[in-house]
């Protein structure tokens, strides 16, 4: 994971986020991966033994999420750690992933989904229903990476939720 985190985020460019940004982010992540790994529902796609794509998911505890001071509302499912190497970005990977996720989600009956998007996935997640919520400043290893709080409702997963 921690070489997928960082193929996928090495490329991110720089009208995003600055080289040093980045190398932070990726120091930050490849540290936490061991403890999400253990505490998320993470799928992933690879091929010839490479992990290529990421996507994990979970209930919200209506915990804070990284410091931040508004948490996730208790029950939304947050989607997180998608990630694509760049060599296979434009395929379609993140949006399969992010279908089987969302789709496990609404089955264990989320009906929101909510994210922090990093600036270079905004777009990505706009495409797929998620609007912005509020700015996000998450300060990894002291350093400031901006990001975007996005959330949509999820379709309901039987007749009781839709009444």
């Amino acid at each position: 994971m921690r070489r997928l985190i960082a193929a996928a985020m090495r490329d991110v460019p720089p009208a995003h986020y600055s080289a040093a940004q980045v190398e932070v982010f990726v120091g930050y992540a490849g540290r936490e991966i061991g403890g999400l790994l253990a505490s998320l529902d993470y799928w992933v796609l690879a091929e010839g033994g490479t992990l290529v794509a990421s996507a994990a998911w979970q209930i919200a505890s209506g915990d804070s999420y990284l410091g931040l001071q508004t948490p996730f509302p208790a029950g939304s499912a947050v989607f997180r750690s998608v990630y694509v190497d760049a060599d296979w970005s434009g395929r379609g990977l993140a949006g399969q992933l992010m279908d089987h996720v969302e789709a496990q989600a609404v089955a264990a009956g989320a009906r929101s989904g909510a994210l922090h998007a990093t600036l270079n996935s905004v777009s990505f997640y706009r495409r797929r229903g998620y609007a912005p919520v509020q700015d996000t400043l998450f300060h990894l290893d002291g350093a400031p990476f901006p990001g975007l709080e996005m959330a949509k409702p999820l379709p309901c997963a039987d007749a009781a939720c839709a009444a």
